[in-house]
């Protein structure tokens, strides 16, 4: 019997690929009143000072003009604003310059959230999770924020995130985003940051609304699922890298949750994971990295040169890659290396990022002098294939919210269906 392997990188943050580091889940400290206008300005201006410095080309989606007329209405409207407007603002500016990597880092623990998380299915935005005391909400599809349509929400906050460079990465992030009270307040999507109502529509068609309180978003909340089953994709969070061995289709299933993963380390959980299948009755491998939140590009070459010199995995239809609107950064070029060397058919939605496109974190990053706030910039520009799109799948699965709410994976479940 011969040996299938199926490899998928979908679903959720990247970084970089080569020398990568992560960054400071810090509050930014708060300005006095008397003083607060002047070092909110001081801060901006280094940023847009050094932003253009210290990265590779900052006006690839925008124009110098429009980054410092942008600049000089924040600096104006600084005195009137409060500091998380300041600090949405901000994240908007470096959004316009169109790349995932040039970013704003240190905000989301001093921000408070709603409790709940919503998803952007095929068929709409629906509740995922939500915390007891709106179990009501679980599965239902929200409509609303405030008077805003979800559309409309979707738009503005389209507006702080790189969407020049992939649409599917904003759709990634959007719901994120819109879940935070005060970028909702900031976006005028709510008239305050203190409560909110959300408009939804459950499953048998009946539409109320509920009006919530944010929690602040560091603090630890238990958030139950809308699904009544865990597919293989959602299980394991907390670990890094983990396999299973499905008996019935004789599918051995690999998760890789982060690439920012000691070389060492992959290569011993990869010397495990070959001698399994070389031992076992395996007809497929599952490499599953769709919530893989990038890391190093070069984690994935030692499982690469492995597949080239396996005759019994490296055949069309014998090996898969899924790639989705999670793909950015290493997980998205994972695709790109594995496309390129391999016989792989890619499977799932178009990835979060180009192949072509600005990378690499700025080292030392940028920190404002006074709030402390991180901004990361882009030092690099990698063009890995002729066409400036994104990557697109061979076979495209998307997944509904009916999918998710009955545990079901339609992506690996083509897959499994697959024949020549």
């Amino acid at each position: 019997m011969k040996a299938i392997l199926i490899i998928l990188i979908f679903l959720p943050l990247s970084l970089t690929f080569a020398q990568t580091q992560t960054f400071p889940t810090q509050t930014p400290q708060t300005l006095t009143n008397t003083t607060r206008v002047e070092k909110w300005r001081q801060d901006l201006r280094y940023m847009a000072t050094e932003l253009p410095n210290r990265h590779k080309n900052a006006f690839h989606s925008i124009t110098r003009r429009q980054f410092e007329r942008t600049v000089a209405k924040l600096d104006k409207d600084i005195p009137v604003l409060q500091d998380y407007e300041i600090i949405v603002r901000i994240r908007g500016i470096l959004g316009m310059v169109g790349d995932t990597h040039t970013n704003l880092y240190g905000w989301e623990d001093s921000f408070h959230r709603y409790p709940f998380r919503f998803y952007r299915f095929s068929d709409g935005y629906f509740v995922t999770s939500a915390t007891k005391s709106y179990a009501n909400i679980l599965g239902a599809r929200l409509l609303r924020i405030g008077n805003t349509s979800i559309n409309k929400a979707y738009d503005k906050a389209r507006a702080l995130l790189p969407h020049a460079e992939s649409e599917m990465y904003v759709w990634n992030f959007a719901p994120a985003y819109l879940s935070y009270a005060e970028v909702l307040h900031a976006l005028r999507i709510l008239p305050g940051p203190k409560q909110g109502r959300f408009v939804f529509v459950d499953r048998s068609g009946k539409q109320f609304s509920v009006e919530m309180s944010p929690i602040l978003a560091s603090e630890k909340i238990e958030l139950i699922s809308a699904a009544k089953t865990t597919p293989l994709y959602r299980q394991k969070l907390g670990e890094k890298l983990w396999y299973e061995y499905l008996p019935d289709s004789k599918t051995v299933y690999f998760m890789s949750r982060t690439s920012f993963i000691p070389p060492e380390e992959f290569d011993a959980f990869l010397s495990g994971l070959l001698k399994f299948i070389d031992n076992n009755p395996v007809e497929r491998l599952v490499i599953d990295v769709r919530s893989n939140n990038g890391g190093n590009r070069g984690i994935f070459r030692p499982l690469i040169d492995a597949i080239k010199r396996n005759d019994k995995i490296n055949q069309k239809g014998h090996l898969f890659v899924i790639i989705g609107r999670g793909s950015h950064s290493a997980s998205m070029m994972h695709g790109v290396d594995l496309r390129a060397e391999t016989n792989a058919l890619l499977v799932g939605e178009p990835t979060g990022s180009r192949p072509n496109w600005y990378s690499e974190n700025c080292s030392p990053n940028i920190e404002l002098p006074n709030s402390h706030l991180i901004a990361g910039c882009s030092t690099m520009y990698y063009k890995l294939t002729k066409e400036n799109t994104l990557l697109m799948p061979d076979i495209a699965v998307s997944i509904s919210s009916s999918d998710f709410i009955a545990g079901r994976d339609p992506v690996l479940e083509k897959i499994l269906a697959y024949k020549e």
